[in-house]
């Protein structure tokens, strides 16, 4: 359990986009430019993989070459620059990338400097039109604290008949690295296997409460490629992750509990719900007021019942008594100080009544309301209980095991913090 998670309502995130292959630079020298695949431009210049950033030097009598409009029209119409959808560039070594997305900007220098903001998307060794090539396999290579080595075991699973998945882990001192792979018997297009890379990882997240980290994502089709882009929000680690406990981890990375079918399960369970799990991830991964974030969890489970029981006039306070009161394991959560009459008109569970009048302060942000929410300390407390809530009852629709042993250590743990910060809920 991550004892460390937001201590109180004055940190916020400073995360930036996450890049593949970050932390090191990765700049290729690169020789010739070209917007249509067949006339290649000799330039000066650099790819910075890492940042995704482009910048070249070329004369202006080759502009007009290189990029099919006169140069005085440049400085005239400097956004045809950018009408081009894809950019191919080659390096010193012959290497081709296929840029997407370039937006540029220039400096009226001799040779003229044009440089981009970083690209979208950059395939290395192709030279394609579309980052949806046809491949046959895909590894994404991914990294977790050595801590979490107990919760992944290597295992291949026979997804279809075409389809094989492998995970397989090693060590690079206190990290752990995870590569996911999954390959094809035929060509099939790179978004639908990577659909399945993707939700892989998000298991993953549901089941150790933390993200794999994607270091770099290698693509096999006529050649060995790798993709460069940067990570939606819902990937991005914690920052602290390496500095502290786990989140609490609800299950294992293994043969009999993950597989084919709980995976194809898994990915109807995401695309029914939308983007609910995806809010789920943020705010766990994140980083930012804490007591926002509990208001978005218990928006979370009023959204996940409701999305499940379409129809339902069941009010928030009844759905809460439904997560902790009704169901088994999700109950267990709660101890004596978490039951313990608010004295409202409903006789509700102190825990209950501060998440319900917590989601509806922070939501509608009224100032002027006298509201019973999650105060200081409490606010540490009710996010470990709100997540697993959140986790268990997804697992529970997917039919995940839930490893007890690793559950009865998440609950110790969190009444051990209870007691050792003498909590008790402010009335």
């Amino acid at each position: 359990m991550n004892h460390k998670k937001r201590l109180s309502i004055y940190k916020y995130s400073n995360h930036g986009i996450m890049v593949l292959n970050g932390g090191s630079m990765n700049s290729k020298k690169i020789i010739k430019i070209s917007i249509d695949r067949n006339k290649f431009i000799n330039v000066d210049g650099s790819l910075d993989l890492t940042s995704r950033v482009l910048e070249i030097y070329i004369a202006f009598n080759k502009f007009e070459e290189a990029f099919n409009f006169p140069t005085r029209e440049l400085f005239l119409h400097p956004e045809k620059i950018n009408e081009n959808k894809v950019i191919y560039v080659v390096d010193e070594n012959g290497t081709y990338y296929s840029c997407f997305n370039c937006i540029f900007g220039f400096k009226y220098n001799d040779p003229l400097q044009i440089y981009s903001s970083p690209i979208d998307f950059i395939i290395e060794n192709a030279i394609s039109d579309t980052n949806n090539i046809n491949v046959d396999k895909i590894i994404f290579k991914t990294s977790l604290p050595r801590k979490y080595s107990l919760y992944i075991l290597n295992m291949h699973i026979k997804y279809t008949r075409t389809k094989d998945i492998f995970i397989n882990k090693s060590f690079d001192n206190d990290k752990m690295i995870i590569e996911y792979s999954i390959t094809s018997n035929k060509k099939t297009e790179y978004k639908k296997l990577s659909e399945i890379m993707y939700s892989l990882l998000e298991l993953s997240f549901l089941c150790l409460g933390d993200i794999p980290k994607i270091e770099k994502v290698s693509v096999y089709g006529e050649n060995a490629m790798n993709y460069y882009f940067a990570c939606a929000p819902k990937y991005i680690q914690r920052a602290n992750i390496y500095s502290s406990s786990t989140n609490g981890v609800l299950a294992c990375i293994e043969p009999g509990t993950i597989s084919s079918n709980l995976v194809k399960d898994f990915i109807k369970f995401r695309k029914n719900t939308k983007i609910l799990f995806d809010l789920l991830m943020i705010h766990m991964n994140g980083d930012g007021y804490l007591e926002m974030t509990n208001s978005m969890l218990v928006q979370l489970l009023e959204g996940f019942y409701k999305t499940n029981n379409p129809g339902t006039n069941k009010e928030l306070r009844e759905i809460l008594d439904f997560y902790y009161i009704q169901n088994p394991v999700i109950k267990t959560l709660l101890v004596r100080r978490d039951l313990k009459k608010a004295g409202d008109v409903h006789n509700t569970p102190i825990f209950l009544l501060k998440a319900k009048e917590h989601r509806h302060y922070l939501s509608h942000l009224n100032m002027n309301e006298s509201k019973k929410v999650f105060f200081q300390l409490e606010n540490n407390y009710a996010y470990w209980k709100l997540c697993h809530g959140l986790r268990i009852y997804i697992m529970q629709i997917i039919s995940l095991p839930i490893n007890i042993e690793e559950y009865d250590k998440f609950k110790n743990s969190v009444e051990k913090w209870a007691k050792s910060h003498r909590l008790r809920y402010k009335k």
